[in-house]
């Protein structure tokens, strides 16, 4: 990339974005570890400082020194088009400035149809240059209400001055899950977007993807390596797999407590009785119980957390709500017991997952430390006499993968 300098049309800079645009700032910047701090992207902050008084933010012009209050936001309503024809919409606008004169909606549709186009042939142009290289992520999933089966492509690259950009390149439906399919389709969308050099692609450990990786490696060209490091597998998918063995061993206790939440969680009469639990035993807590996902641990994780939290309040809840022991079988002092020490055991995996699963900051460098940390953390716990036999199924799974 070094030898080459893109002219003004073909730059990818800040506000360059095609449907989803995720940049990460150099590491040499200071940023608050708590809340990223985003760089000004549109042309008028040339024109401003910007100056926190009595902590609210305030904008001075540099050519006039007008001071003005200083307001961020975002499109978040997902409001149609037509929207700008709504007769209150007019009426407020006209309120705050009865000059502006606004858009029909055929006129905004036709401008952001053109935008997208544009922004559409620079990112054409930059991956049709030879000498750029990008990474892919992909994701195949199935809707729960249509059953329809879907994929995702994410492109990842690093621009010439260093940048690293994320783009969702394709977003359509799929025929099935088989890896024939699946490999169709990504090269088609390669294809489609004039992109030949690839150096990995990562996907999770479904056989499928096995497939389409055979696939792919067959006609792409200009393959990094020969294709020996094309097919990267997804570590959080990996993480995922061994926490599941985890659940197999102790899945009577965790089961119980799935059925005492979602007893309570149907019933708005239930979740305010056990919330009135709560309050006459002064526990506070800023989380209430919620339901997990079967296809998700971490959230299974929550349910959890939040549960053995909440212990106490189970016990009154059992004695106001007598239909809760007939209808569930309660969680026991020893169900709690082992729930507990679940929590703490997956604490670590749910903090190395959100670190693998970040795409917004670089961490090729990180991934064999935590590696190492992982299987550190699971021979620790392997050697207590409740996690012996977890221990030792989720190292088998750890040394397969």
């Amino acid at each position: 990339m070094e030898n080459w300098v893109p002219n003004q049309e073909t730059q990818i800079d800040d506000e360059d974005v095609f449907v989803d645009n995720t940049q990460v700032e150099g590491t040499s910047q200071a940023t608050n570890p708590k809340k990223r701090k985003y760089a000004q992207r549109a042309a008028c902050w040339n024109d401003y400082d910007v100056l926190h008084i009595d902590k609210v933010r305030h904008s001075k012009c540099k050519k006039c020194g007008t001071l003005l209050k200083t307001e961020s936001g975002a499109n978040v309503g997902e409001l149609p088009f037509k929207f700008v024809e709504n007769e209150s919409f007019i009426e407020y606008t006209n309120a705050l400035n009865g000059k502006v004169i606004l858009p029909c909606r055929t006129t905004i549709s036709n401008r952001v149809t053109d935008y997208f186009l544009k922004e559409k042939a620079k990112l054409f142009k930059f991956f049709n240059n030879p000498l750029s290289n990008v990474h892919l992520t992909t994701d195949c999933w199935t809707s729960s209400c249509q059953r329809s089966s879907y994929i995702v492509v994410t492109t990842h690259f690093i621009d010439e001055d260093w940048v690293m950009h994320k783009r969702i390149i394709n977003f359509k439906s799929l025929n099935s899950h088989k890896g024939e399919d699946i490999g169709r389709t990504l090269l088609t969308c390669l294809q489609e977007w004039g992109i030949n050099n690839i150096m990995t692609i990562t996907v999770d450990n479904a056989s499928a993807n096995d497939k389409a990786i055979e696939i792919l490696m067959e006609k792409l060209p200009n393959l990094y390596d020969g294709g020996k490091q094309l097919h990267v597998r997804c570590m959080a998918h990996i993480l995922n797999l061994i926490v599941r063995d985890g659940f197999d061993q102790h899945q009577s206790s965790i089961k119980c407590m799935q059925k005492a939440v979602k007893y309570i969680r149907n019933s708005t009469q239930r979740i305010q009785r056990f919330k009135e639990c709560m309050k006459e035993l002064n526990v506070e807590s800023k989380k209430f119980l919620c339901n997990d996902s079967p296809t998700r641990w971490n959230s299974t994780y929550e349910l959890l957390k939040i549960a053995v939290e909440l212990e106490k309040v189970f016990g009154m809840f059992e004695v106001k709500d007598p239909t809760f022991v007939r209808d569930v079988l309660t969680p026991s002092k020893e169900d709690f017991n082992i729930c507990r020490a679940m929590v703490g055991f997956l604490e670590k995996f749910k903090v190395k997952t959100d670190i693998v699963s970040t795409s917004t900051k670089l961490m090729a460098h990180r991934f064999f430390g935590e590696i190492c940390d992982v299987y550190k953390h699971i021979k620790e716990w392997a050697a207590s006499p409740q996690f012996c036999l977890i221990g030792k199924d989720m190292i088998d799974k750890y040394d397969k993968y």
